[in-house]
Parts: C-alpha cells; structure tokens; sequence
C-alpha cells in the first residue's frame, strides 16, 4: 500500500526513530551510524553498540511515546540478537535501530526543544547525560536562548558549544518545518543528533516564534543590501489570492510565477516589466509570501519593481528607507495598494525625491508608446485538458514544465499589460492634478457631475464610468477556467457584463487619455484569460498530484517547492502540512507586519474603518438587509454576477481600483463599500444603517 506517495511497508520497517535518523542524514545532518537487524551478520565484532526502540507509532506528529520503550546499551555484537528481541517485544510493529555506543566519546550530550514557547531550551550535562535526562535526572545544565540573549543555570559551558547546538536546532526545525524536540551529542567538536521528534502540541508563542524566524530567512538578502526594515503588506495580492482562503501551495506557485527563485530564476514580473524599460533583478523575492495563515506582499520588493534603466539600487533603496517607509509608517493604509497611490512614475516625482528625472521621463515616453501599440486580442483562447497520470513523478514533471511556461509566456504578457494599465490610469490622475491647477472650472465641473472630491477619485470615476470591454463567451466547457489565482477554488464561467457607455467628457486632451486608459484596461483583461487558461491546467495537475499522492487537498498546505517531498519524503511533507494547519487561522502577527512591531513583541492592531471606493450613496443613507439587497463579497470571484435587486454591495477593504473585480463591479453602478475582512464576517445575515459620515462609512446594526 502507498501513502502520500511513498511505501506503507518501509515506513513499518523503519519505525519511528528510523525514519527520522534517515530523514536527519537526508538533510545533512550528523548522526550515528546505523543499523537494522539486518545489518548484524555484517557489524564488526570489537566494537561495544546501544539496541535502540523504533516503534511504528514512535515519534509522530500527534504523539512522541517518550521514553516508553527500552534501550540497551554496550552490547557486544555476539549479543545483538537477544537485544533485539529484548528491545522489540514491546511493541508489535515498528523496527529496532543499532548504533554504535559512542557513550565514552560524547563531550556534552542532552536533549535540546528548538522552539519551546519562542524560546530555545537546552538541558544537558557532561559525557553521555543525555541519557539520565532521558530517565528523568535532573539536569547539570540548563541555558535557555532568545533574541540572542542567554539565560544559564548550573556551570559556565564554553559559549562555542551553546551556539553550535543553538544554531543546528534551529536547522532541524527549519528543516522539518515544525518545532522540535532532539537528543543530541557533541562529538569531535560537532553537533551530531541522537533523535529528532516533533512537538505535537507547540505553543502560540513557539509558533510565532517559528514565522519570524521564517520572515527572516525569506528577507535577510534584501536587508543585506541596505534595506532598513521590512515590512509586509496586504494590497490586492490577499484579494486575488482569495484573502482568507488563500493556500500556502496557491501563494508560493504565484511566487514563483512571478518572482522566480530569488536566485537564478527570474519570474514574470522581471521579465515583463524588464522589457518596458525597467531593471529588475532577483530583488523582489519575495513578492509574496504566506505568514501566519495570510497573504502578505513584500512592500520595499514591490517598491523596487519601479526601478528604470539608469537608476541605481541603491539610489531606489534609499528612497524606500527615507521616503515610502515613512509615510507608511504614518499611514499602514497605504500598504493596501501603494502602486497607485506611493510609488514614483514620473520625472516631476523622482525630482521631488532627489532622483535623476531622465530616466523616469524615457520610461514614460516608453510607456506610453507601447499603449499606442496595443493589439487586443480578438478571440479568446480555448481550454486545455490535462492528461490523465499514473505516476506521481510524471505528474510533478508536468508540473515543473507548466509552471514555466507560465511564467515564460501568458504571465509575463499579463504583467506587461497590468503594468501598462496601472500606469494609464495614474497617467490620468496626474492629468487631473493638473488640471485642477490650470482648469479649475472644468475640474469642478467635473466633480460634480461625478459626485467626487479629488483627482484620484475623480480618475476612477470617469475611467470606470464606461464598463471595461472583456470577451463574451458562450458557457461552454471550454471555456469555463476563469477564477482567482487561489488554485484551491473552483474555476467558472466569466460573468454576463452589464455594459454601460459613459458620459461625455468636456476636455479633449482628457478625453483622449480616457480612451486610451480603457483600452489598456480591456486588453489587461483579455490577456488575462490566457492566463487563467494555464492556471486551470494548472489547477487539473494539482488535483491529480493530491489523488495520485493521498494527500487529497492537504498538498495545498505544501510550499510549491515541496511538492516533491510528496515522492521522497512523504513524512516530512506531513509534519509541513500539519504545523501549517496549527497555524491557520490563528493571529500570531499584526496585520500588516512592521519589523520594528516585531522585535518589540508588539501584535499592533492598526484600526480601519469602511470607505466608499466606488459609486454614491443617498444624503440619508440606506437600510439594507445582508444577503437579501445587500450583497456581499467575501473573497474574489472572478464569475461574480451580482442580483437585480441588490442596492449596496460589500467587499474586503483591500479591493482598489485596477483590480478584476473593482473592473467587474463598475459595470453595475452600485455603491461599493470596503469593510475590513473580520468585520465583514460579523455582517452576514443583518439589517444595518450605512451612511456616509466625515468621508468614512458609518455602519450600525439594527437591534
């Protein structure tokens, strides 16, 4: 029998403590020689060895059975095979692990829990004490290690020692993805381990403790090269990744999609946005990245995606650190979708922050050459059917292929095309600032008309006063791939639009730049449906891997690249999967994520109210009933129709302008409201007041 992709038989025959010893030397990790019954015909007659327990249901993910079964130690090898049965008669499935009694060669020994309430706890003692603390004894020392200060009681150790077995803990733990809880020894001067369980039940702390060591790892690169702080941000990347239904396995394929391997991978957004005169290189990695169950985006990455020929890294890196932090720090709501409203994109800004212009100002011209050129595409493209795979292997290879290809064809055209929209529509808003300036009455009366306040709101409104043309398609099979790119949900059929044409536009100039905007905008989406096309291929080889695995949906808690531990190393795979389930859902971190909050320990809330991003509502305000003429989104769809009767609809506050499903909703002439995620939830099924107060939405429940 197979489970999750590797026999059930050889996991019986290695037993718990053997699978993990083998999984241990598979990583690179020291450990003893070791042996199996097997072996004993074959051991050398003058060496002394320790008969060990490996049960089958030793060591596992919900329970250790710690010191439950026996050890024998300095057995000769005549007497081996008593030891074995001795040792094994306790338990009725399993194996029995030989290795070498190396008792008399152990300089320090003891049992180390890498991540035990966020901190590290060694217990150990002189020579072989690991095995006393086994029994129980207390121990000659204890140090436990946190934010690189130490606490010791007992004896003064060499320093050397504690970092060493620190640092090697900590690998272990990376390595399994769970906290730990290892027997170790120091021989020769290195760390060798004894046995590595996990804890089954890590704290809230340990966990928390496990994703800010993991931030680090992901982001140390970027910090190395001047980078002042991270900082993780929310943005539309949690919308279309299905906010809280993203996966981890959905986020890190669109990592690598589109931000490649951080090292000599490009993804989709360097080569695209590279093409339009931009200079990207691995910088961005992450774009993405799940922490604590959410999406988050790298915000000084992100940033850094605004880099044109001629400007240097560090030039772009200094504005991040003196100028964008700054005002995030002030303002975390900028964090929601700062392309449109932060980043600098043309020369009068870069001058404004001490950047050369020029180079701003051909990318520019570049830009707005390429809008020139559009060619929309005409027809849209036609699904495509996975073959049906009966080897694991063969289906992940297909896997490795399509994701390149990928990332090589329909998403770096799709980054092409939302980089040109994105910069079309602050193009107009640019236009606007200066027309209020030059034009003051045009600009108000156009205010008016659109019931708005600034330029930025104004830009929305005329843009997206005329729907956003997109392929019509028939429901047919073949055509039924569209969804978010959370491959977890299901696929559908793009909505029936509800297209409406706009209103006239008094100023030529302006007008000009409108059409042009709106054609971007519906090449952006046409172009998207190659690439949801390949997501639904995608999404096929996903649903294969999960059957031809065992692991059914439990895959989608796998990073992208560990979908071949699926083959190799099935448990590992597991403890991944089920220290990832621990944290789902649970508010370890802020939300977004400051570094400075978390070398402070501080979980800051950062409070935010619903706002009105699209439409009007009456001077009165308006009753509605959730779920009846009040209609809500609680994660993106991308077939989403809304009801005839419905007068407000409700979305995640992280919906912007740019995105599908703000493109889809203009299209309906409704007003749209964004409400923070939990708030939304506890909204479901009421009867509330929404009325406009002070330019925020003010919603009360009925009693």
């Amino acid at each position: 029998m197979v489970v999750g992709g590797i026999n059930r038989d050889s996991l019986q025959n290695l037993g718990g403590k053997g699978l993990h010893l083998d999984l241990l030397l598979q990583g690179g990790f020291e450990i003893p020689e070791t042996f199996y019954p097997k072996d004993v015909p074959n051991l050398q007659n003058s060496r002394l060895y320790i008969v060990r327990s490996s049960a089958d249901g030793e060591d596992g993910h919900t329970k250790t059975s710690a010191g439950k079964f026996i050890t024998l130690k300095g057995i000769r090898r005549d007497n081996l095979e008593t030891a074995i049965q001795e040792v094994s008669s306790h338990y009725s499935e399993g194996n029995v692990v030989i290795q070498p009694d190396l008792s008399s060669d152990m300089e320090f020994s003891g049992v180390v829990y890498s991540n035990l309430n966020g901190y590290c706890v060694i217990s150990g003692g002189k020579n072989n004490f690991v095995q006393q603390i086994v029994r129980g004894e207390e121990s000659e020392i204890e140090i436990m290690l946190s934010n690189g200060k130490s606490v010791i009681k007992g004896q003064p150790i060499n320093p050397e020692i504690i970092r060493k077995i620190n640092t090697k803990s900590r690998e272990v733990e990376t390595y399994f993805g769970i906290p730990m809880d290892i027997e170790f020894a120091i021989l020769d001067g290195k760390v060798t381990f004894l046995q590595a369980r996990p804890l089954p039940n890590p704290t809230e702390s340990a966990l928390r403790e496990h994703e800010i060591r993991r931030l680090d790892r992901q982001t140390k690169h970027i910090k190395d090269k001047g980078l002042e702080e991270i900082v993780l941000g929310v943005g539309n990347y949690r919308e279309i990744l299905a906010n809280k239904k993203a996966t981890q396995l959905s986020t890190s394929t669109f990592n690598y999609i589109f931000s490649g391997n951080g090292k000599d991978i490009l993804g989709a957004v360097q080569l695209g946005r590279n093409e339009l005169g931009y200079d990207i290189g691995t910088e961005i990695f992450p774009w993405v990245t799940m922490l604590n169950g959410k999406v988050y985006y790298n915000f000084a990455g992100d940033a850094l995606q605004f880099r044109p020929k001629g400007i240097e890294e560090e030039d772009l890196l200094r504005v991040i650190n003196e100028a964008y932090l700054p005002i995030v720090r002030g303002d975390p709501d900028l964090l929601n979708y700062p392309e449109l409203r932060l980043y600098i994109q043309f020369p009068d800004q870069a001058e404004r922050v001490g950047l050369d212009p020029i180079p701003f100002r051909k990318l520019a011209e570049r830009n707005r050459k390429a809008i020139e050129d559009l060619q929309i595409p005409n027809e849209p493209p036609v699904k495509r059917y996975a073959k049906k795979y009966i080897s694991l292997e063969e289906c992940l290879d297909e896997i490795t292929a399509i994701t390149d290809n990928i990332r090589l064809g329909s998403a770096r055209e799709y980054v092409k095309a939302a980089r040109l929209a994105f910069f079309a529509l602050e193009d107009v808003r640019v236009y606007l600032e200066k027309l209020e300036e030059d034009k003051s009455i045009i600009f108000n009366k156009l205010n008016s008309s659109f019931e708005t306040k600034s330029p930025e709101q104004l830009r929305d409104a005329i843009v997206y006063d005329e729907s956003i043309g997109s392929f019509e398609l028939s429901e047919r099979e073949e055509f039924r791939y569209l969804g978010s790119f959370e491959l977890s949900q299901p696929r559908g059929f793009p909505p029936k639009r509800h297209f409406k044409k706009g209103r006239n536009i008094p100023d030529k100039t302006l007008a000009e730049l409108i059409y042009k905007t709106r054609e971007v905008l519906e090449y952006r989406e046409k172009v998207k449906f190659t690439l949801f096309r390949d997501y639904d291929y995608l999404k096929q080889l996903y649903e294969q891997t999960g059957k031809l695995s065992e692991f059914g949906e439990d895959i989608f808690y796998l990073e992208f690249d560990e979908l071949h531990h699926l083959v190799d190393k099935s448990r590992l795979a597991m403890y991944r999967i089920e220290l990832r389930k621990k944290i789902k859902g649970r508010k370890l971190l802020s939300d977004p994520i400051f570094e400075s909050d978390l070398e402070s320990n501080i979980n800051r809330t950062y409070e935010k109210k619903p706002q009105l991003i699209f439409g009007s509502l009456p001077q009165e305000g308006i009753y509605v009933s959730i779920g009846e003429n009040g209609y809500v989104v609680d994660s993106v769809d991308q077939t989403i129709e809304i009801p005839e009767k419905t007068s407000v609809v409700l979305v995640p506050d992280n919906v912007r302008p740019g995105s599908h499903l703000f493109t889809i909703l203009s299209d309906y002439d409704l007003p749209v409201i964004g409400v923070p995620h939990d708030d939304l939830d506890t909204l479901k099924d009421s009867k509330v007041q929404i009325s406009l107060k002070d330019g925020y939405i003010d919603i009360k429940r009925e009693k």
